[in-house]
């Protein structure tokens, strides 16, 4: 059964963990998903995606917070990720906007092929 991502309930995020932003293209956060949260903040509510046993290419190892814009969360949904499930996170492209902010393109791979039989993102 694969995480609904729309679902996950409001808490506060997890404050030990250091924060990973993806900036350059070929970025990489790999880790074991740890969990999904739901967050409200002063733009709304925002989904945090907590990996534990991380490591990354901006040199942050542990506990990691990843809070995805929308290109990160697409990625998460089509790969079918599962908590527990050891990902790789990467920065695959920078799409130029003309607003200042490029889109963020990424891919999110599973160790294992995960597969979202259930649907659960259509």
């Amino acid at each position: 059964m694969s995480t609904n991502w729309d679902d996950m309930g409001a808490r506060d995020p997890i404050v030990d963990r250091e924060v990973f932003k993806a900036e350059a293209k070929g970025d990489t956060l790999t880790g074991t998903l740890a969990s999904v949260r739901k967050v409200e903040t002063k733009f709304g509510s925002k989904i945090v995606v907590e990996f534990d046993n991380a490591t990354t290419s901006t040199g942050i190892s542990g506990s990691v917070s990843f809070w995805p814009t929308q290109g990160a969360l697409d990625a998460f949904k089509a790969a079918g990720c599962e908590i527990g499930d050891e990902l790789t996170v990467t920065l695959e492209e920078l799409v130029d906007t003309d607003k200042g902010n490029p889109f963020k393109k990424f891919t999110v791979e599973a160790a294992a092929a995960a597969t979202d039989d259930a649907g659960l993102f259509d």
